[in-house]
């Protein structure tokens, strides 16, 4: 999983350069309601913002794990902290939650590719307007995708049957 994140990093990289090329010099920067735009900025812009966010959010979502078990337990919101964020637990806390991270970042930059799909039909079009069934529709898959990744995270966390084993359950 954290190979493919890579990967769709790579793939947006190249996606926004291909949209930053053949869109116009001015474009739809936020749309309002019935898809029309609210506010307009340069292609260069549009470009160096998604590539910046995308960035720091590959970056946030690899080093969320680490950070998450070198901080204080108190200051972590986990399901069953006390037990993940055990000494002897903490490597096995940290590669699981390393594929979960992966794998929601896999999910957003999914959604993020078709956002750009989507926002790269409109500002091409004869009448910039941003069509909404397609946003809703790619809304609708992403936070269907966050929801299941929500639950597998408090099933992965959830505190083992058996502590006494020492160890805790498989994915």
């Amino acid at each position: 999983m954290r190979n493919f994140f890579m990967l769709l990093l790579v793939a947006l990289t190249i996606l926004n350069f291909f949209v930053y090329t053949n869109s116009p010099d001015r474009v739809a920067g936020q749309f309002g309601p019935g898809g029309r735009p609210t506010s307009w900025m340069s292609r260069e812009t549009q470009f160096f913002l998604m590539q910046g966010l995308e960035l720091f959010l590959f970056l946030l979502f690899t080093f969320i794990p680490e950070l998450i078990v070198r901080t204080p337990v108190q200051w972590v919101n986990m399901p069953h902290r006390e037990f993940w964020l055990a000494p002897e637990n903490r490597s096995a806390t940290k590669a699981k939650l390393a594929v979960l991270m992966a794998e929601m970042g896999v999910y957003l930059f999914l959604f993020f590719g078709a956002l750009t799909l989507i926002l790269s039909a409109a500002n091409r079009s004869e009448t910039v307007r941003l069509h909404m069934s397609d946003f809703w529709m790619t809304l609708a898959a992403f936070l269907g995708s966050t929801a299941f990744w929500s639950i597998k995270f408090y099933r992965t966390f959830r505190k083992p049957e058996h502590p006494e084993f020492g160890h805790p359950p498989a994915l």
